[in-house]
Order: structure tokens, then sequence, then C-alpha cells
């Protein structure tokens, strides 16, 4: 917390030590010089109840717990979570945990790491809930390396209190928040969590990752699906895919539609990209006779003006603008994946400088990159807030522009309304309804 740069007090507990981290330390909760908004409890789980006790005396808000050796330890560990979840309730407090490792929150009002995590994620427009803490020690690292910004984190560990659906309805009215990305292993109120995230998930996307547990006809992942379907949720099968989903959704709109063109310097990956976006639901069409023209114009005779559009081992920063500025003025091409190999051509930071200024100039249509075998290449397309999200591999790109598209046609789609039927007895409809008597509705 001292190192996230909290701007409020912080009073470490514990009755053997005098300082902690070099603030000084309090024998009990009692002791403290003001009551605090929040605790953060990591001690034995014998010791919790007696501790959230004296929170509530002195008229803390809200705690973490942070400490194991609850539900995962059998029926005796639920029946002492459960408890602890009703005290708090009874007593005004919120709950999260137990069994997690903690929240953070990067907002600069409210900048908070209260987390054993290492690796602190940087400032951005993501919040993600977790059920595994473990979890999320990996995803805050990981996110840091992508340069995936985080508005906020909870690990909700067994959620006996603070859930999923409290913490989707929390980030839903959170101005610092656009995109929400959630590990979930279970659902304590499916119907509820439907709701809510239809009611949220037009206006900020929702990536899910859900392990896919399932009987042999494999009927409740069958279920998970439909019901994340119904209420636009992006459903992806792994981390890697639920992140790289998000670094497409938090730096670029989604694609108006399904048609896609492919920008490359060597064939080989632009045919791997073609595959991959066949298997994401995507098109690759062929160009219009204008944007063939263009192309040809600026490109020269040696450039493959079809789409994928092969600018060649030769091609320059210039050629990839050219390219990407007549693709996206096509208004029958929705998104642009642009390829490049590094050791091809000289002056990457040259290219990437190209995408960006064409990108800028097309902000409602999406462009991805993959700069195959260019380490640290993802960095040079960055430009202030605009950002080109850069995949290792190009198939990665496709799936998430893929995932995108089947996310702004479900948002675009009308969500139905209540038929006018002619000829029916509402009356008598209603009276059957009522009396769940059987026989058919005249």
């Amino acid at each position: 917390m001292l190192r996230g740069g909290f701007r409020g007090g912080v009073f470490p507990v514990n009755p053997q030590a005098e300082r902690i981290a070099g603030a000084r330390a309090y024998p009990s909760v009692r002791d403290l010089p003001e009551p605090p908004d929040l605790a953060l409890v990591a001690v034995r789980a014998e010791a919790v109840p007696d501790v959230v006790r004296e929170c509530a005396e002195v008229g803390v808000k809200a705690v973490v717990v942070v400490s194991t050796g609850f539900g995962e330890t059998g029926v005796e560990g639920r029946a002492t979570e459960l408890e602890l979840a009703r005290f708090t309730r009874a007593s005004g407090m919120r709950l999260v945990g137990p069994n997690c490792m903690g929240v953070v929150n990067t907002t600069p009002a409210a900048r908070l790491a209260a987390t054993f995590s290492p690796a602190l994620p940087t400032p951005g427009r993501v919040a993600m809930s977790s059920q595994s803490g473990p979890l999320g020690l990996a995803v805050l690292d990981f996110a840091r390396r992508l340069r995936l910004g985080f508005s906020g984190f909870v690990s909700v560990g067994h959620a006996v209190d603070v859930s999923t659906n409290d913490l989707l309805q929390w980030w839903e009215e959170d101005p610092a928040t656009s995109v929400i990305l959630l590990h979930v292993e279970t659902f304590g109120n499916p119907r509820r969590f439907a709701r809510i995230a239809r009611r949220i998930a037009p206006r900020k996307p929702i990536v899910a990752v859900h392990p896919g547990h399932a009987d042999a006809a494999g009927h409740a992942d069958s279920a998970v699906s439909s019901l994340f379907a119904q209420s636009g949720v992006i459903r992806t099968r792994g981390l890697q895919e639920l992140f790289d989903v998000a670094l497409l959704l938090a730096h670029q709109p989604p694609p108006p539609g399904n048609r896609v063109a492919v920008i490359t310097n060597a064939g080989g990956p632009a045919a791997l990209t073609v595959g991959a976006c066949a298997a994401s639901g995507l098109r690759v069409p062929a160009l219009g006779e204008r944007t063939r023209q263009t192309l040809g114009s600026a490109l020269g005779p040696h450039a493959d003006v079809a789409n994928p559009i092969d600018l060649t081992p030769m091609a320059t920063a210039a050629h990839y603008r050219q390219a990407l500025d007549a693709v996206l003025a096509d208004d029958d091409i929705d998104a642009a994946v642009v390829l490049f190999m590094p050791p091809l051509a000289d002056k990457p930071d040259e290219v990437a400088s190209a995408i960006l200024d064409a990108a800028a100039g097309r902000p409602t249509k999406p462009v991805v990159a993959s700069f195959l075998g260019g380490a640290g290449v993802a960095d040079l397309l960055h430009r202030d807030d605009l950002v080109v999200p850069t995949y290792t591999f190009p198939e990665a790109a496709a799936a998430s522009l893929g995932h995108a598209a089947a996310y702004q046609a479900w948002r675009t789609t009308p969500a139905g309304v209540v038929p006018d039927l002619p000829g029916v007895d509402a009356d008598r409809a209603r009276s059957l309804i009522a009396g769940c008597a059987p026989g058919p509705v005249p």
C-alpha cells in the first residue's frame, strides 16, 4: 500500500511490532488514532472473526480477508466464512474474500494497492474480477508486460459477500472503466448475472474466461456459453485469449462489420491470417475496383493489390501508410490486420509510426498488427492515447477481431419486441396461467 502511492493513512496492526515498513504499528484495531475506511486482514483463520469484530466496533466500513483456511478446508471452514459474512452484513460492513489476494485501484483520487502482488498494473481503462487468488498474481504481472492498463482489480476469493455481480454494478457506473474482464468459476446467481451483464454490455464490453466444467454430454458448458451469449458477454477459452481481446477493446473500437483487409510484406503469414480470419467468423473480401486502382498507383507494379495486399519484402513505411489509408477509406472494409516481418525490412519504428498515422485518420475502424519476430516493437505502436494492439502471431490478432466483431453484431441487433398477436383472448390467457388450468388457449 505504501509503494502503491495511497494518499491516506496506512496503519499496520500487529501486537509484536513497533514499526512495519517504516510505519508505526499498533497492537490492535482499537488502538488506532482514527477509524480506518478499509481493513486488510491477513492473520491466521481462527483469529479472523475476532479481528473483524474489532473492526466493526471502531466503525470500519469494509474488510478484505486475505487469510486462507475457510471454505476450502471443508464443511467447518465453510460454516465459519458464512457466519463471517452474516456478521459483517449485520454490522453494516462489506467483505471481500476470504482466501483472496486483495484489491487494486489505480484512479489518482483513491490509488490503492491492497495486495501482496509484487507486480502492480499501470493505470488504464480495464477492470477485472478474479475468483482465483494465485491466478490474480499472474494476471497482474502479465498485464503489466502487455502494457494493458487497469482501472481496478479485485480478487473476490470465496465471495461470501462481495461478488462478481456486485463488482459489475460498481464498474457499470465507474467513469474510469471502459472494459470489464471476469475470471468466473461459479455463479452465485446466474439469472441476476445475466440481467446485470445484459444491461452493461451494450455500453461496456464484458470479456469472461470460464474453465468450462461439464458432464459427459457437455451440458454444463453449453449452459454457460448460452448464458454468456444471451447476455452479450464475450467468452474466451483461456487467459491469453482474454487479454488478447482486452488489448483490442481497450484501445480500438469494435469493427462495424466482419470484413477485414490484410496488409503484409510476406506471403506466408498472410495465408495464416486469412485462415484464422475465416475460423473466427471474419471475411477477407476482394477489394473494389476503386481501391485496387488507388493501391496500384501508390504501390507500383510489384505489389499484389488483391486482399491480402502483399507489399513485398521491399516495402517501406510510406507503402504501409498508403495501403492502410486506402483500405480504411473503403466503405466495404471494416478493419485491418497489418503484418510486418522486421528481418525483411529496415526501420520498424518508421513502419510503426506510419501505422499509427493511418489509424489516427480513421478512428472508427480498428487496426491491429502482428510484428512477427520483433521483440519490443510493440512499444513503438503507442503514441499518447493512441495504441494499435500488436500480437506475436497473426492468428491471435484475427481471433481478437472475430470476438470484437461478434460483440458488435450482438450490440447492434435489436433486443426484440413483444409481437401483437390478433385473435388472442388476453384475459382468458391470464386466467389459465393464474389457475394453472390445462387445455388450449383460444
